[in-house]
């Protein structure tokens, strides 16, 4: 008998649908708890669908999902309800299950290296829609996608002291009992988590926005040591001659545009994405480059370059490169560019890893941005979590950020928040953090920002201009690079 088991929220019953709908021909029950249901919903009232509720159950969050009986030998798999479930989901981990007998299997999982300062921070982990050659022992297997044979662990409601902590704690109960924890070998993206919709519960941010990320740290710490599992497969590849993709961004500024284009080199794949520019400025450099110049027909502008931002990322995922290069058309390049930036991406040891920000400036200093989350050091690197316009990213970046949603609504700048930017890359930063990933900034810049006025938040930049931090050049160097003397009045 092959049993799905979950627990949900009421806020999110239209993912809860599609969760349902993926996995009800693959599994012979499906078990739901409903957090916050006054009654169950029609559509749940099916065969093999059974449903629990607060109003006969006390509330024990996550962890209900181990309410119902299951019968010996069953396959149960445990569930969330925000995570798309591919078709061929339950037969592969029942193959899984069968080739570590007396083990659970999942997707998402996590070594630790104790003593953990933080949970999130201090440890190695997979996501779910990350790709895995082969299937690797973890100390901790995400319980919204892990199976195993009832009988193979003894778990039920109680052994959960608390209602946000469902990982930590089933980890901790297959340590005292002996049972290994495997992640399975898959094609990336091959199960992916749905966006919540906004202002929906997230236990991720819960404990990161309250500051308790180090009860569970603590809580790990409480059962050390933990089994040493071996070396970890690496997961980024050395690539030796690596290839460049660039995507530069501009709108009737030509003369930038020209500038910048001398410090890069000939050998890029170069993208210049030209949002509906009539500057007749523009002609000679199209019809000069050794590149591709994709115009788009009408203005999209601040309010609507996300649109521009996501036709962009389509096309970037299409293309044959390693490493992205991703630059507006108002910065320069240090010296030895290619050198400087693979060298700083390799110095960063974080296998979650997706940007480096290639402006460093005051804001790293005046704390987070856009993710809530305070700049620090990490892994060789300087992790702010939050990633803007000017950035180096390896295919892992397009790839998740593919996958996104990235409209921007209008009322962003509704009840006198026009000053406001584009807001894509809040979203964009925002979406990675919630997928596990992390955001650098380079040490010293690589890019000096020109003196001119911002086209998508010119007050802000009035007050507050974009100058960098210790560019690897020099003060001197950043200074002359950053003047521009606009002879042609545009």
């Amino acid at each position: 008998m092959k049993i799905a088991t979950l627990a949900t929220l009421k806020e999110r019953e239209p993912l809860l649908e599609q969760v349902v709908a993926a996995l009800y021909p693959q599994v012979d029950q499906i078990c739901v708890h409903l957090h916050g249901y006054d009654q169950v919903p029609d559509w749940l009232r099916r065969p093999k669908i059974v449903c629990w509720s607060d109003q006969v159950h006390r509330d024990h969050g996550a962890a209900d999902k181990w309410r119902p009986w299951f019968p010996d030998g069953a396959l149960v798999l445990c569930c969330d309800d925000d995570i798309v479930y591919p078709p061929d989901y339950v037969e592969v981990m029942e193959a899984a299950v069968e080739r570590h007998s007396g083990a659970v299997v999942g997707l998402p999982g996590s070594r630790f290296q104790t003593p953990l300062e933080t949970y999130y921070r201090d440890r190695t982990s997979w996501h779910l829609a990350e790709a895995l050659s082969e299937d690797l022992r973890v100390h901790l297997v995400g319980t919204g996608a892990c199976a195993y044979r009832q009988g193979t662990i003894r778990v039920g409601v109680d052994d959960f002291p608390c209602k946000f902590m469902a990982d930590v704690h089933f980890a901790i109960l297959a340590k005292r009992q002996d049972v290994p924890l495997w992640i399975v070998a898959r094609d990336a993206a091959w199960a992916q988590p749905l966006e919540l919709p906004a202002g929906a519960f997230s236990i991720f941010e819960h404990f990161r926005d309250h500051g308790e990320d180090p009860i569970i740290a603590e809580t790990i710490n409480a059962v050390s040591p933990w089994p040493d599992l071996g070396p970890c497969p690496k997961h980024r590849r050395r690539i030796v001659s690596p290839k460049i993709r660039a995507n530069v961004v501009t709108c009737e500024r030509p003369r930038l545009l020209f500038d910048l284009l001398q410090d890069i080199p000939t050998d890029w794949d170069l993208h210049v994405y030209d949002d509906a520019s009539t500057d007749r400025g523009y002609d000679p450099i199209r019809a000069g480059i050794k590149g591709q110049w994709h115009r788009f027909p009408e203005r999209l502008g601040k309010e609507k370059h996300w649109q521009l931002v996501a036709e962009m990322i389509r096309d970037t995922l299409c293309g044959e490169w390693d490493f992205l290069v991703q630059l507006p058309d108002d910065v320069r390049l240090c010296s030895s560019f290619l050198d400087r930036v693979l060298d700083a991406w390799r110095t960063i040891t974080d296998d979650r890893a997706v940007t480096l920000n290639l402006l460093r400036d005051k804001r790293i200093d005046e704390g987070p941005c856009w993710t809530e989350v305070w700049p620090h050091r990490r892994s060789g690197g300087l992790c702010t979590d939050w990633v803007d316009g000017c950035f180096f990213a390896p295919r892992k970046y397009i790839e998740e950020v593919s996958q996104l949603d990235l409209t921007v609504p209008p009322d962003r700048w509704a009840n006198g928040r026009g000053h406001l930017g584009s807001g894509v890359y809040r979203v964009i930063s925002r979406a990675l953090v919630h997928r596990g990933y992390r955001m650098y900034c380079a040490e010293k810049s690589l890019v000096v920002h020109r003196e001119v006025p911002s086209q998508m938040n010119g007050n802000a930049r009035q007050h507050n201009p974009l100058s960098a931090v210790d560019f690897v050049d020099g003060d001197n160097v950043a200074k002359t690079l950053s003047q521009f003397c606009d002879l042609s009045g545009q």
